[in-house]
């Protein structure tokens, strides 16, 4: 550390001899560890040389570095990202809803609209990226630009509920939870829709393990030591999750994010919940993601030839 010590040991084997005969406290911690170090006949490797904050005056060092600007202001930002294709249809209101909370930046990163989606999200003003190669690579280059130390990743027709930005900043302050999303709802008042949305919040909240259509939100500094989204056409956000519920805590706050029920109208909600339910089986069985894929394709293309 620049005031002489150091501020992180780490060895293979526990070796007592480098915390004896020290002047703790002194400018020469560093220098007499290293003697040591030589006298043991040891290998060591150097980490870069940074300044110790253990006193109030030592804060000054962290006020003036633009890395923790938003960890002395009144609430961390929030970087929302929003992957879009052809979605001029749905992501105006969820813009314009968004945009009541304090504190956040909107990424849409668009994947090659042929609509005027991005001229959409460029009025809203949000900062726009365009990432063709499917969703997962979206939300990763979305996060390379994010601002935030917390993220939340949206779809372009999902409604976060109201004070949306301090939920997500309450539940990540607590130290055991990774990650958290929001309970499941759908603007399909039908039975059927409500059975679903019962089956999801149930493995959501008791299994711990929330999809991406409920708003998923972690610190980006976790999202980044986990790899980011895996570079899969599916299972991307089931993927992501996998690894978060390893790492720690994943809640499923009471409050819902209200989602489009469109996909469950075009394919019929009976049919939607049996391919859902066919990819994760298949997926957790080791079929291969290009196959779940190309399945996944072939339903929707039967589904449309169906459609009137």
């Amino acid at each position: 550390a620049v005031d002489g010590g150091y501020y992180l040991i780490g060895m293979k084997l526990f070796h007592p001899e480098l915390f004896v005969t020290i002047d703790w406290g002194t400018e020469h911690v560093y220098k007499q560890t290293c003697a040591i170090i030589k006298q043991l006949d040891l290998k060591v490797a150097t980490l870069p040389l940074l300044s110790d904050v253990d006193r109030p005056d030592d804060l000054d060092i962290i006020l003036k570095d633009p890395r923790f600007s938003d960890l002395f202001a009144k609430k961390l930002l929030i970087s929302v990202i929003i992957p879009t294709l052809n979605e001029a249809a749905s992501l105006g209101r969820t813009l314009d809803h968004l945009q009541h909370a304090d504190a956040i930046e909107i990424i849409v990163v668009d994947g090659g609209s042929r609509d005027n989606t991005r001229e959409i999200a460029a009025r809203a003003g949000a900062r726009v990226l365009k990432v063709s190669s499917g969703r997962a690579a979206q939300q990763n280059a979305g996060t390379a630009i994010a601002r935030g130390r917390l993220l939340l990743f949206l779809h372009a027709d999902t409604l976060p509920p109201k004070g949306y930005a301090d939920m997500v900043r309450l539940a990540l302050e607590c130290p055991t939870t990774v990650a958290g999303a929001f309970r499941f709802k759908t603007d399909d008042p039908g039975v059927a829709m409500r059975l679903i949305e019962w089956m999801t919040n149930f493995r959501s909240a008791v299994l711990r393990w929330p999809y991406g259509d409920q708003g998923l939100f972690m610190e980006k500094r976790v999202f980044n030591e986990l790899g980011g989204f895996p570079l899969m056409p599916i299972m991307e956000d089931f993927e992501l999750v996998r690894r978060l519920r390893r790492r720690g805590t994943v809640v499923t706050l009471s409050q819902a994010a209200i989602t489009s029920s469109r996909r469950w109208r075009k394919l019929g909600v009976i049919r939607t919940t049996i391919i859902n339910q066919i990819m994760v089986a298949g997926f957790l069985g080791g079929v291969s993601i290009q196959r779940l894929f190309r399945l996944y394709q072939l339903t929707k293309t039967v589904s449309n030839k169906k459609s009137p």
